[in-house]
């Protein structure tokens, strides 16, 4: 009864607990022996050859940050800028090589955000533009991709948006089943989004066909145009300017005339001089 009990009470164990592989492994019971001993032409050893078969079934170890987060990226109001994640350090023990998934998404708190992002470097990059960006590599090359601050750049829609942790980024790894089967997702965390207010400068938009009130020759003297009405004979806004500052026109140079026939005049002050 005690030797039942000692057999039925082995148990087995891979050693790479892990990340094993599957299949079956055998494990046979070749003796068995008392304590009694051999004296006197006495026997305590038994030959056995018993063979017993275990089924290993791998389980999907679920990919980790082994780095760590930063809780803020600071980026520039109204200009694509870089989110700096080279912090995140990406494991899975059971990846074996196979391809991952990396899911950055400006949609999560405030929905705010468009990220982008260029394959590269051995990632394929999906829903650069946009407010979700998935990147899709080896642990190694997503890794490699991360620690380039540049290669993930975030805008918010809002042009006049500014200030601390206006917005967040939700960021989540998947290991895509590759070990064990498929657990989903795993979420590393949010990062806020701070913008800092900086100037941006007006855009003049000159594709448009502006002109002068036509004058007849030799006519000297003329009234001119206002800077506002020869931009707004082309039609639409050709002068904006997303921070709402005053708009204002600096004439630095002019071109056309050949400066003894024809020239060019303009005054500052409405003509008065």
């Amino acid at each position: 009864t005690v030797t039942q009990t000692l057999v039925n009470g082995i148990t087995y164990q891979n050693t790479n607990t892990d990340n094993p592989s599957a299949g079956s492994r055998i494990v046979t019971l070749t003796q068995i022996k008392d304590n009694g001993g051999t004296a006197s032409g006495g026997s305590d050893t038994t030959a056995l050859s018993i063979n017993s078969t275990v089924d290993i079934y791998p389980v999907n170890d679920d990919p980790v940050n082994a780095g760590s987060l930063l809780t803020d990226v600071s980026v520039n109001r109204n200009v694509a800028s870089d989110v700096n994640l080279s912090a995140i350090n990406l494991n899975d023990i059971d990846a074996n090589g196979g391809n991952l998934t990396l899911t950055i998404n400006a949609n999560y708190g405030y929905g705010g955000g468009t990220l982008t992002a260029t394959s590269g470097g051995g990632v394929t990059v999906s829903g650069s533009g946009n407010s979700i960006l998935n990147l899709s590599g080896t642990l190694a090359a997503l890794n490699a991709y991360l620690d380039v601050a540049s290669n993930i750049q975030y805008v918010n829609t809002d042009p006049y948006l500014y200030g601390n942790d206006v917005d967040q980024l939700y960021i989540a790894i998947d290991d895509n089943g590759n070990t064990g089967g498929y657990n989903g997702p795993v979420n590393l965390g949010t990062v806020n989004v701070d913008i800092v207010n900086t100037n941006t400068a007006p855009v003049l938009d000159n594709t448009g066909n502006m002109t002068f009130t036509a004058i007849t020759e030799d006519q000297i003297n003329t009234s001119g145009n206002s800077v506002a009405s020869i931009l707004a004979s082309a039609g639409g806004t050709r002068l904006t300017d997303v921070d709402g500052d005053p708009l204002g026109i600096a004439v630095i140079g002019t071109t056309g005339g050949d400066g003894y026939y024809s020239y060019w005049q303009y005054s500052p002050n409405g003509g008065g001089s």
